[in-house]
């Protein structure tokens, strides 16, 4: 998987061709503070799940149930009980993010969460990133 990238923006990406997209996984790319989910077309029906978020928290954690010392979860907070959620192993990451680049209370998200589909970018919000013990976390901020 390669993406070819100006700043935060995707110019060009193999990953809508690869055998992990046409399975329907995601795949995220950070840069520039962003968070980039690359959705599958066979996925897209999904986004419109995410229409109402206000903004993403992407938690960093071991993943225990899955095996795995790392992984990622991206939350799209709704304000409501049962918020969309999606839980990433790290070979689906390009690059995880250091964990001096945590978001603190009390002061404005420093990371940006953008949704890209083959036609471009879908979607982007406010995103605050944060390290837990263990991913599944759910929580809100």
């Amino acid at each position: 998987m390669h993406t070819n990238d100006a700043g935060f923006d995707i110019m060009a990406t193999d990953y809508w061709s690869t055998p992990e997209a046409a399975r329907g996984r995601f795949f995220v790319s950070t840069t520039d503070d962003t968070f980039r989910l690359l959705v599958p077309p066979t996925r897209m029906e999904e986004t419109k799940e995410w229409l109402v978020t206000e903004f993403v928290i992407v938690s960093r954690g071991r993943w225990p149930a899955r095996g795995k010392s790392d992984g990622l979860e991206i939350l799209f907070e709704d304000h409501t009980d049962t918020p969309y959620v999606i839980h990433l192993a790290p070979e689906s990451i390009d690059k995880m993010p250091h964990d001096a680049d945590q978001d603190q209370n009390h002061t404005p998200p420093r990371w940006r969460f953008a949704v890209w589909t083959p036609q471009g970018k879908l979607l982007e919000f406010p995103c605050r990133y944060r390290r837990v013990e263990k991913i599944p976390y759910i929580k809100g901020w």
